[in-house]
């Protein structure tokens, strides 16, 4: 009897979560095959595409500099070739990189558990966090995902396979991952601790396919970047120690419980090696979440790692507690009854736009391709601080708002060098993306886009000639 309703408490939470992650995979879904801005990166990336695409060389104007490996850019591009529409290709690699890494998170946990409650939770967990707390990553122009997706996939083959062949795989999809998005070190480090301290075996052939796979790649790098690759990747940063202690402060919030239990698994686990890896891999998200969230234009990506290995964790905990339940069935009604509480958690913190129904998306649309026909209709190059606006209005990338800006911060290049432009009317059009920053003496947005001089001269030789909710346009005087 007990048992039985214990198996429907069990259902039951399954439902729910999946009845959770559903309704926040809709937007994002649904939001994919709309011309709306979604994120900064959109448009960012959806140019760099379009480069890739043309054959365009990428690394060469000063004006919109690339801070990331090529090799986004040109699997991004095998993709559209395929399919078509380069905007809605992105995003829906963006949608189906998330369900792979569900896929992977579930496959894991199984590899480890043989319990589908166990596995299918920790997937959805996982799911809930990123749908519930990086909406706006889910279905962007974005490859992060993808980059964590193919992570997962190499840790699928090393802990299926176990032998010294499947490592070059292995190695292979780790360093093409580094080369999506470098910032994806977490599960490398964490497999080569784990590999030294109990897979000796498999350590050396690990670190040598991975230098060897990520000094080719590296090489590759170099000579389509025309030597710029290096440099503008690993030295072209800004980083800010007060940006870190407040993105940090928010995560560790909304995430209080997944950590907390984690922790508690971390502790109970020491003992067994087969779960150190996962323990490694826990705390070096952890800390590496930390370090890098002070990046300049780092948001809560740099978490993501968190968001799985944590899901990871929970996943093998609740499976480590079976048998101190087995005998007690009032503590495994209330085990099941924090689990409850814990899915139910990252809703307190949701910030995901509950308002984009399909009306209100086919509103935003309007919205949207009114600005653009705006945009269109003046002749010339445009500055678009939403970037996925010129690029929808078909305009060339020849001004990065962002990275320009942190340039000019690194003395690479001079404040005169950006006001000169302005000066020159060099833009037919400039969009902002609040009124605040054309009235206001000191920008208060935490990522700040132009600097005060910037802006002083924008309104010295620059006109506000129409608003929209999507921003103010400026047209020289």
């Amino acid at each position: 009897m007990l048992n039985n309703y214990l198996a429907k408490i069990k259902a039951v939470i399954i439902l729910l979560l999946a009845i959770i992650v559903g309704a926040e995979l809709y937007s994002p879904l649904v939001r994919v095959f709309f011309k709306v801005p979604v994120n900064y990166n959109d448009g960012w990336n959806a140019y760099h595409v379009a480069q890739a695409i043309a054959g365009q060389p990428l690394y060469q104007n000063i004006l919109t500099p690339i801070t990331y490996p090529p090799f986004s850019f040109y699997i991004l591009a095998f993709f559209v070739k395929i399919f078509g529409n380069p905007l809605i290709t992105e995003r829906l690699v963006s949608i189906f990189s998330i369900l792979a890494i569900g896929i992977c998170v579930f496959y894991l946990v199984r590899l480890f558990t043989k319990s589908f409650f166990e596995s299918i939770f920790a997937a959805l967990f996982c799911l809930e966090l990123f749908t519930s707390f990086a909406n706006s990553y889910v279905g962007m122009a974005d490859f992060q995902l993808l980059g964590n997706a193919l992570m997962l996939f190499a840790l699928i083959i090393y802990f299926k396979f176990s032998s010294v062949k499947s490592l070059f795989t292995v190695s292979l999809l780790i360093s093409i991952s580094l080369f999506i998005n470098p910032d994806l070190i977490a599960i490398p480090i964490a497999l080569v601790m784990y590999s030294f301290f109990y897979q000796k075996r498999q350590f050396l052939p690990l670190i040598c396919f991975l230098i060897l796979e990520i000094f080719a790649f590296t090489v590759v790098s170099q000579i389509i970047s025309n030597n710029h690759f290096i440099y503008w990747t690993l030295f072209v940063r800004l980083y800010f120690l007060s940006h870190a202690f407040y993105l940090s402060f928010a995560v560790f919030t909304m995430l209080f419980m997944p950590i907390i239990f984690s922790f508690i698994f971390s502790f109970i686990s020491l003992k067994e090696n087969k779960y150190h890896f996962f323990i490694l891999y826990f705390v070096t998200s952890l800390a590496l979440g930390v370090i890098f969230s002070g990046g300049g234009g780092i948001n809560i990506n740099v978490f993501f790692d968190l968001f799985i290995s944590v899901s990871l964790a929970i996943g093998l905990f609740i499976h480590k507690l079976n048998p101190y339940l087995k005998n007690s069935p009032k503590k495994r009604v209330i085990y099941l009854y924090i689990l409850t509480i814990l899915i139910l958690f990252p809703l307190i913190f949701n910030v995901s736009n509950k308002s984009l129904s399909i009306e209100n998306l086919k509103s935003k649309e309007r919205m949207t391709l009114s600005d653009v026909s705006f945009i269109k209709a003046h002749k010339g190059n445009a500055l678009c601080e939403t970037i996925v606006l010129c690029y929808l209005a078909e305009k060339s990338f020849v001004f990065d708002p962002y990275l320009t800006n942190v340039l000019v911060e690194k003395r690479i290049l001079q404040e005169t060098d950006l006001t000169n432009l302005l000066k020159e009317k060099k833009f037919s059009l400039i969009q902002l993306e609040s009124l605040s920053y054309y009235h206001s003496d000191i920008l208060i947005q935490g990522e700040e886009r132009f600097s005060n001089d910037f802006l002083s001269k924008l309104k010295t030789y620059y006109y506000i000639k129409y608003k929209s909710e999507l921003g103010v346009y400026l047209v020289p005087k």
